[in-house]
């Protein structure tokens, strides 16, 4: 490819040339870009590779002579070439055939040495020093390039993958290199693709444009053509559409496919949305922002999420997780930006996917624990676990209880030991009476809570579940407000709470006379250890009327559907006079 110097006129046939070979001026810049990768030609418009995404150019602008001339002080390491027409440019060094009046990469006016033999008068095997008339600088033509480019390129490496931005003059105390040197190496790297960034001029510093490890993957498999390299995917963009992108670039937006689902996952609604690239481009910058209503929760840092790019054919999927608020259904959508490679910006909506997040209508089932255990073996199950510090186990255990209290389900087992506490609770779905079961455990060890739901259906399992934690919070919230002086009364008054919701599944079941016995047993030893006999006398004198009312009758026998009616009303009554005396705690 030849550009016309519109000065003079002269054709000059390299295609990096910046400057017309005979006058030295600035030449028109070129109708296409190279790429310094995979060898294919692209638009000037190009910022992007349309093969292999590689970045052509931080931006579109015309070559200027102040842009690229380099002092005449300073030269760059000797590139020994084996043609006797060529001399060294005495300004940048590059390899300049003798006809030339200028050199096509700074415009100097060539003066050189011979880019083939070292000056006269020196020793064959001596190292010798190339004269620059301008200048008293010398460069070592013994100082092997290669070797040079190999340690600027293992340094560079170090510095990308930790910082992506090293000054030249750190650079070359590093490499123990004169400056110019190690800019001239780090130029041509540039330009032959080994490293992708720039030579920030204002600090004299190389900063790293694309991170190692989010390079777009380069087709492995390459055809010599005209003394280049170019991808075969490459041939089948020319073949089909001429070299020409701008049909490619207007189908992008209907080229990308989006698909979006979601599943239940630990009482949240994990949200997927995958992303192909059906273009025969690469797309890059790709930032997907979630669509949330106010019926989710999600945290601010994870509403979007970023892509750097994707190769023609790529998909990838992109997770969100998403708690629910309440029970219902909204629809989450998405917007899909990202840049194609004019760096120009596109958009694509993600359609709104309903979500279905619904709470069973459940009633208390009392069951044994030992039978509860052998139905759970075929439910779904999900969980939440909590690691809360400076709450007491007991406390903590408390919250979780009263949290799924506040449900129709009986508490089936309730043991205490010196490693855990643990509960169960048991109630079947009025819908279908699928058994719906909740166990709470609590190590008194290390402060975590575990409250696992096993439930027939994902969207009840879901649901259920977020409102337990939704209910955990305020009971939380409720005991970090309680004064530390009055925390052993609280967590007295936690246990009483928890066995007035247990004799009150007791009476709605019509549960044995036993059982119901034993529970009113318990609330009583506790009534008496935190209040005086005076102060809730009239709950303690029904107390032990309702147990000598049970102990007339046997054990195993349930008691009468109005004295269940009776007993949950009376349960009902004493909580609320208990409320009452205790004032500052009520509710607690």
């Amino acid at each position: 490819m030849m550009t016309r110097c519109d000065n003079c006129g002269r054709e000059n046939t390299n295609p990096k040339a910046k400057f017309c070979i005979s006058c030295g001026k600035p030449l028109p810049k070129p109708d296409k870009l190279e790429c310094p990768k995979c060898g294919n030609f692209n638009g000037k418009n190009n910022i992007f590779c349309i093969t292999c995404g590689t970045r052509l150019r931080s931006q579109a602008v015309e070559w200027s002579e102040s842009d690229l001339t380099v002092a005449n002080s300073h030269r760059a390491p000797a590139q020994w070439k084996s043609d006797s027409n060529l001399v060294f440019c005495p300004n940048c060094n590059y390899a300049c055939r003798k006809d030339w009046d200028t050199c096509p990469m700074c415009a100097t006016i060539i003066t050189g040495a011979d880019a083939f033999q070292a000056p006269s008068g020196t020793a064959s095997g001596t190292k010798a020093s190339v004269e620059v008339p301008e200048a008293g600088n010398t460069v070592t033509p013994g100082f092997s390039p290669s070797k040079l480019k190999e340690m600027v390129a293992t340094e560079l490496e170090s510095v990308i993958k930790g910082y992506g931005v090293i000054s030249i003059a750190s650079l070359a105390r590093k490499v123990n290199a004169p400056e110019r040197d190690v800019l001239g190496v780090i130029k041509d790297m540039i330009v032959t693709g080994e490293i992708e960034g720039h030579v920030d001029k204002a600090t004299n510093e190389f900063v790293s444009e694309i991170p190692i490890g989010t390079h777009s993957p380069i087709p492995s498999t390459t055809v010599p053509l005209g003394g280049g390299r170019i991808s075969d995917l490459s041939s089948i963009i020319k073949k089909e559409r001429n070299g020409n992108v701008d049909e490619l670039v207007k189908d992008l937006v209907q080229s990308l496919e989006l698909k979006r689902g979601y599943e239940f996952e630990g009482g949240r609604v994990h949200f997927k949305i995958t992303l192909k690239n059906n273009s025969k481009v690469v797309i890059h910058d790709i930032k997907v922002y979630l669509d949330v209503p106010e019926f989710f929760k999600i945290e601010d840092d994870e509403m979007a999420l970023f892509l750097p790019s994707l190769s023609p054919t790529e998909s990838r999927g992109l997770d969100f997780y998403l708690e629910p608020k309440k029970c219902g259904h909204a629809g989450i959508s998405a917007t899909v930006l990202f840049k194609d490679i004019y760096g120009k910006r596109h958009a694509k909506l993600v359609r709104p996917l309903d979500v279905h997040v619904k709470s069973p209508i459940i009633t208390a089932s009392k069951s044994s624990i030992e039978y509860v255990k052998q139905r759970i073996a075929s439910l779904a199950s999900d969980m939440k676990m909590f690691a809360i510090q400076g709450l007491d186990p007991e406390l903590l255990f408390n919250a979780a209880f009263r949290a799924i209290s506040r449900f129709d389900m009986a508490c089936i087992h309730d043991v205490k030991d010196d490693i855990s506490l643990e509960a169960w609770f048991s109630a079947v779905s009025k819908i279908d009476d699928e058994p719906i079961v909740t166990r709470i455990i609590v190590s008194t060890k290390e402060n975590i809570l575990e409250i696992r739901v096993w439930c027939d259906d994902d969207k009840q399992l879901t649901g259920f579940l977020a409102k337990i934690i939704g209910n955990l919070r305020d009971e939380i919230e409720l005991i970090k407000r309680i004064r530390n002086e009055d925390k052993k009364k609280a967590l007295k008054l936690m246990e009483l709470s928890r066995n007035f919701e247990i004799l009150k599944n007791y009476a709605g079941l019509n549960w044995e006379a036993g059982e119901i016995n034993n529970a009113l047993l318990i609330i009583q030893h506790i009534l008496e250890r935190t209040f005086g006999a005076n102060e809730i006398g009239q709950v303690m004198a029904e107390i032990l009327e309702w147990q000598d009312r049970l102990e007339t009758m046997d054990g195993d026998q349930h008691i009468s559907e109005s004295e269940g009616d009776q007993l949950y009303n009376d349960v009902e009554r004493w909580q609320k006079l208990i409320n009452l005396e205790l004032g500052a705690y009520e509710g607690a």
